[in-house]
């Protein structure tokens, strides 16, 4: 996706040179138009990150729950943080730390318990996938032994317990709202700015354009 980007702002910035240097009228009304989309879509872009940075600055003040969105935020994030722990468990947590997770709270339990653990982890290669979340989660909200605790009863039965006691967001919410301000923050000026220039380019396109336009009716007449 990278990389389609990359293919496709270096086309147009040729495109705008070619027309540009040979005043092509049609490539620079092709151009704009370009130009004009790009503009109008990072605006948006810019708009839409501030609204959010603005949200997450809201709920980072006020005490958990701010909203009922938040609690849906944090369902789905204790369950991909769980996700990418299971992965964790099953390819590089040693076999020790594995059994004092899941069987620290019921011993009578642990033969169902290990047997959820190894179905779990036959298809610990399903969730590859959430591997750069435990990479994220690693550096800036490691697992406790609480959010592990919490994990191990979610893959081994499969119902969520409490959204914020003892869970991962609740152990992470202010870290994971202080990267949220902070990548929104990011894409709101680099919105802005990528907006202004197109604004710009699209101001000199025209410029360019308008000047071939006058040399044709000057050499006509």
């Amino acid at each position: 996706m990278v990389q389609l980007l990359g293919i496709a702002a270096i086309t147009l910035a040729l495109i705008g040179i070619v027309g540009a240097i040979i005043q092509n009228r049609l490539l620079l009304l092709l151009y704009s138009v370009v130009m004009v989309i790009a503009m109008s879509a990072f605006g948006v872009l810019a708009g839409t990150a501030f609204t959010f940075k603005t949200k997450m600055d809201d709920w980072e003040e006020a005490t958990s729950p701010a909203e009922d969105q938040e609690t849906k935020l944090a369902e789905t994030f204790n369950e991909v943080y769980c996700y990418a722990e299971r992965y964790y468990f099953c390819n590089n947590a040693t076999a020790k730390e594995a059994y004092e997770t899941f069987f620290s709270q019921r011993v009578d339990c642990a033969v169902d318990g290990l047997s959820t653990v190894c179905e779990a982890c036959n298809m610990s290669t399903t969730f590859a996938k959430y591997y750069r979340i435990l990479t994220w989660a690693e550096s800036k909200c490691p697992r406790t032994a609480t959010t592990g605790q919490w994990c191990a009863s979610f893959l081994a039965t499969g119902t969520a317990g409490a959204v914020y006691d003892g869970a991962p967001y609740g152990q992470c919410r202010t870290i994971f709202l202080d990267v949220a301000i902070d990548w929104s923050g990011t894409m709101a000026i680099a919105g802005l700015l990528v907006a202004i220039a197109a604004a710009g380019i699209v101001a000199l396109a025209c410029f360019a354009r308008r000047s071939k336009y006058s040399e044709e009716r000057l050499t006509k007449v």
